[in-house]
Parts: structure tokens; sequence; C-alpha cells
């Protein structure tokens, strides 16, 4: 217990040293003047001290790193259908007008998902560059500032959508099963 008590003792003192202190040791040294960590830039490949499984597959032939990396969007896919054709199934089981309903839903969430699917892109986009640049600071900010406009887009798709769901539906054709498709929207 007491060499646990001695080891935080150690950090917590070497995690107080100033950064600019020149008699700072090397550790300290790879933090910026935020104090976070900075993310080491490599200027070669080192052969001898082994890859991982992630950079041979961005390092290696273009077409295989195409498929390894589709592959689990291309299952999260066909999950999101196999979910979809499941809940169809259901539904059905519940009358024809059930499901009538439920296909008047369907554009508006796919809608909904697109715009998630496009923020997500632009943000991946936006932090794969800022990280390759080794810019950690603007990679941090720029994640924080995607959650924030995350949440500020779903409540400005959510509020309207409450509101004007009805008459989106009814313009939609929902006519008899309106009250269906709202429960289910």
């Amino acid at each position: 217990m007491s060499d646990m008590t001695e080891m935080s003792e150690k950090s917590e003192k070497s995690d107080l040293k100033d950064v600019t202190d020149p008699a700072a040791d090397s550790e300290s040294k790879s933090k910026t003047e935020t104090g976070i960590p900075e993310i080491p830039e490599i200027t070669e490949i080192n052969e001898t001290a082994g890859t991982t499984e992630g950079v041979e597959i961005l390092t290696g032939d273009p077409k295989i790193a195409l498929i390894k990396l589709s592959i689990p969007l291309i299952a999260a896919m066909m999950l999101m259908s196999v979910y979809n054709l499941i809940d169809a199934v259901w539904v059905a089981g519940l009358g024809s007008d059930a499901l009538a309903a439920v296909g008047f839903t369907v554009p508006l969430i796919i809608m909904v998902l697109g715009l998630g699917t496009g923020i997500g892109a632009g943000v991946n986009s936006l932090l794969s560059r800022l990280i390759g640049a080794g810019e950690r600071v603007r990679a941090d900010n720029a994640a924080m500032h995607s959650f924030i406009l995350t949440a500020a887009v779903a409540v400005l798709i959510t509020v309207p959508g409450l509101i004007f769901l009805k008459p989106i539906l009814l313009a939609l054709g929902a006519g008899s099963t309106i009250d269906l498709a709202f429960t289910y929207a």
C-alpha cells in the first residue's frame, strides 16, 4: 500500500513541474502550454520496431485497404436493413394501416439520418486533417464544437418536428393513418 502512495506522490510532483523549466524531465516537456500531451511526429517508419495492423492497412495495397475498411460499414448498413425488414414484418402483423403508417415516416427518418451522416462525415474529415497535421489542440476544439453542433441540430430538428409532424405527415398523404404514423414517429 505504501508503494502505491509513493507512486501517486511522485506522479503528482511530476505533474506539477513547470513545463518551461529547462530542468524538467522529458515527460513534462512533451506537454504543451495547455497541459495537453503532444502527439509526437513520425518522420520515418521504423521497420525493426514492427507495425500494427492499422498502419499496414493504410500503407499497403489501396484495394485491400478499401475492402478491409468498407467491411464494417457494409455490415452496419446490412444490419440496419435487416432491422427495418424485421420491423416491417412485425408491424405488418398489426395490420395494413400500421404498416402504411410506418411507410409514411420512413422518408422523414431517412432525412434525419442523412443529415446526421453528413455532419459525421464532415467532422470526421476535419478531425482527420487536423490530427494528421499535428494540430491536436485545434482537433480537440473542433471535436468539442462538433458535439455542440450536433446538439443544436438535434434541437432544431426535434422542436419543429414535434410541432409540424402532423401537417408534414398529412402532406405526405397519411390521411386515416395519421395517428398511427404520429405514434410511430
